[in-house]
Order: C-alpha cells, then sequence, then structure tokens
C-alpha cells in the first residue's frame, strides 16, 4: 500500500503485502521480481513508451496526454536494465521528476547517466529535459513531476482541453486511485485517439 498527502505527493510510509505475509508464515527465503507499472498494457499498445517515476504520474498522464503508453518504475532507483528489458524494440522516452543535488546528483544526472548506458546496450531511448529547463527552486525542493506541470497547465493558458469522459476519470481517479487499474484491467471506456487538444 502507497499512501499520499494532501497535495498528492507520495509519503514515506510503503507497506507491501508480501512483506507482512512473510512475517505471518516465517518465510525464510523470497525473491521478489517488479516490472513496470503498466507493463500489462504493452501487448495492446504500440505507441512511444513515456517512463516517470511515480505510479500516481503514469496514471494522471495517461489521462491528460494519450499520445504515449505512461510507465512507472515505482522510484527514483526503480530504473533498471532488468525492468526495462521488455522494452528492447520500443522506442522509450524517460520522465524523470525534479529534485535537488544529492551525494549521487539530481534525479535527471541519475536517469540521464542510466539513459546513456542503456544506449550502449541497444535501447532506443532518450531523456527529456523539459522539467530540468523550466523547474524553479521552489519546484526541484518539492519534487515536481510532469503530472504537476499538466494539472497546473489546465487553469492556465495555453489550456489542456480534456473529453468529458477523461475529465470524469481524471476526478473519479483523485478521489480513489484504485479506479485506473480496473478501468484499465477491465478496458471500460472507449478512446477516440483524440482526448488532448490545445488551444491558445
Amino acid at each position: 500500500m502507497i499512501s499520499y498527502n494532501k497535495l498528492g505527493k507520495r509519503t514515506k510510509y510503503i507497506n507491501w503485502m508480501h512483506s507482512i505475509n512473510l512475517k505471518q508464515h516465517k518465510v525464510d527465503k523470497f525473491n521478489l521480481s517488479q516490472c513496470l507499472f503498466g507493463e500489462h498494457l504493452l501487448h495492446k499498445n504500440k505507441k512511444v513508451i513515456a517512463i516517470v517515476e511515480s505510479e500516481k504520474t503514469a496514471c494522471i498522464m495517461s489521462m491528460l496526454f494519450d499520445k504515449y503508453l505512461w510507465l512507472a518504475t515505482g522510484s527514483l532507483n526503480g530504473l533498471s536494465e532488468k525492468k526495462i528489458q521488455v522494452l528492447k524494440e520500443r522506442k522509450i522516452i524517460l520522465y524523470p521528476d525534479l529534485g535537488i543535488e544529492g551525494l549521487n546528483g539530481s534525479p535527471f544526472s541519475i536517469w540521464n547517466m542510466k539513459c546513456d548506458q542503456f544506449k550502449k546496450m541497444g535501447f532506443d531511448i532518450e531523456i527529456s529535459d523539459l522539467l530540468e529547463k523550466k523547474g524553479t527552486d521552489y519546484e526541484k525542493r518539492n519534487g515536481y513531476d510532469i503530472a504537476d506541470y499538466f494539472l497546473k497547465s489546465i487553469d492556465a493558458k495555453p489550456k489542456i482541453i480534456l473529453t468529458s469522459t477523461n475529465k470524469t476519470l481524471l476526478n473519479m481517479y483523485m478521489k480513489n486511485k484504485n479506479l485506473k487499474t480496473l478501468i484499465d484491467v477491465f478496458d471500460l471506456t472507449q478512446t477516440n485517439g483524440d482526448s488532448l487538444k490545445f488551444e491558445s
């Protein structure tokens, strides 16, 4: 379970179900193998892959900007060759969160270094510096991500226009994060590929 605060930011509290079960059932050996959040959508979607850190960001961006298939690593350190191996034949764009310089660098510099490594391994991968160029010190300190910028632009110009279906889905998702998973798994909506337009 992952909890979020009122600003939509993930808290430090993460409760892994397998860790509870291990303690209750006294399992000594357990091999956790994680995949990209949203990976189950790959077989029916041939769009360019956009990778973000947070599952929340992937869900929101899939409703706001459906030009890409949005996947998430689950954390800054969750981007690995093992996780993206399934994307070897796909075009990939990385969208790291903003953040302040740490001991290992900023989120952008960490993912940029990994991006270079993955290119040498034969991946068709790029990294977006959009947030890095536009992010303010305040936004870096508060770990803004691409969804924060898109949500902020809904009330600004140029304005994002959502279809009534996507607007309803976004409102539902902000109230209950599990609904997006149900909608995707059971394919509960129909889209015409024209869910996002810009007006000046």
